[in-house]
């Protein structure tokens, strides 16, 4: 009952990002939404994007990380042996 109620549902809904402005980012396969950031910001579940903190953050973050495994020899290997590590 509980996980068939539409406040379940909402919030599953809420925390994916299948949204219209995620589907044209290059970074939608390493983001995520977070119904709790968003209610916290901006008192609604539902992201605003454009606006939002968090989106922001994360693009600069993965611009800045991709950047450099694509055009960095010095991070490109210390980011290989972190995955060696991990393996």
């Amino acid at each position: 009952e509980i996980l068939s109620s539409d406040e379940t549902c909402n919030l599953v809904a809420c925390s994916v990002n299948d949204l219209f402005l995620c589907d044209n980012c290059a970074f939608k396969p390493y983001c995520g939404v977070c119904p709790v950031l968003n209610y916290a910001e901006t008192g609604t579940l539902i992201p605003k994007l454009p606006i939002n903190f968090r989106c922001k953050l994360y693009k600069g973050i993965f611009s800045f990380i991709f950047e450099k495994l694509l055009f960095d020899d010095k991070y490109r290997k210390k980011f290989e042996e972190w995955v060696q590590k991990a393996n």
